[in-house]
Order: C-alpha cells, then structure tokens, then sequence
C-alpha cells in the first residue's frame, strides 16, 4: 500500500471524525484517541435502551483482523465501525476513506446528510460487501437506520 496515500487517507478519516464530532454529537474521545495513536473504535447497539454504545476496536481481536484484511485487501482507510445484530447475523460496518481522492469531496457531502459508504462485514456468513448506509447519533456513538 502506498504510503503517501495511506497519511492522505489518515488525514481524511480525521476530517470525517471531526464532522461526526461537530454534526452527529459523537463522543470526543474517538476523534481524540484517533489523533493520538490511531484508536479505532465501534458503536453497538445492543437494544433500544443500549443504542450507539462506544467501545474499543482492539477489544476485539477478531474485529480488529477483519479490518486490517479489508483495508488491504481493498486500499481502504477505515475510521469507525458500526456493530449491528440483525436477523442475517451480527454486521460489523466498516466507515472507510476510499483509495479514489477524487470521490471524497462527494463522500464528505453524503456524510452530512448521513449517508456514508461502509464495507458491511457479515461476521456469520460470506455475504459481506460494499453498500452505502444511514446513519444517525445516539449516546455518543453511531447507529445503523438501514
């Protein structure tokens, strides 16, 4: 992976941070910890009273493997990851900066409307992909509408 790209990618997934920060109310501390040494984090929702709960990246070995192989896999950045359990299994979305500079002034608009590209992890199953989902703030973290 080239590595000029991967500081511009950085950069970006900072940007995107700081707007979730700024428009969505997410906690400071995932833009704050991603500046300092690069921690991931992922919101889960548990159920409705457990919405957006924040936790650790690292936390979760296999997570963390899943994102490192897609990231190199596909030349993408990722700066969040959305946990959800649905009826097709549990969905680790992945919240990426593509390898494609010219798309991200694009992706930046669609992310203040809400709409974000993700690399939606199936963690039962092989049906993973690409897809663009929504999103809304709850609790200091990100939740999946669809």
């Amino acid at each position: 992976m080239d590595s000029n790209l991967r500081e511009l990618q950085k950069t970006e997934a900072t940007h995107r941070l700081q707007l979730l920060e700024k428009e969505y109310k997410m906690h400071q501390n995932v833009l704050k910890e991603f500046k300092t040494d690069k921690t991931l984090y992922y919101s889960e929702t548990i159920n409705k009273s457990f919405s957006g709960i924040l936790y650790w990246l690292n936390n979760k070995q296999e997570y963390v493997k899943a994102v490192k192989e897609i990231e190199q896999q596909y030349n993408i950045y990722v700066y969040h990851c959305i946990l959800s359990h649905t009826e097709f299994g549990d969905v680790l979305d992945m919240l990426f900066v593509s390898s494609a500079q010219e798309e991200w002034e694009q992706e930046l608009e669609e992310l203040k409307t809400g709409y974000v590209e993700s690399y939606c992890y199936v963690l039962d199953s092989d049906g993973s992909e690409f897809g663009t989902i929504k999103i809304k703030s709850i609790n200091g973290g990100l939740v999946r509408e669809y």
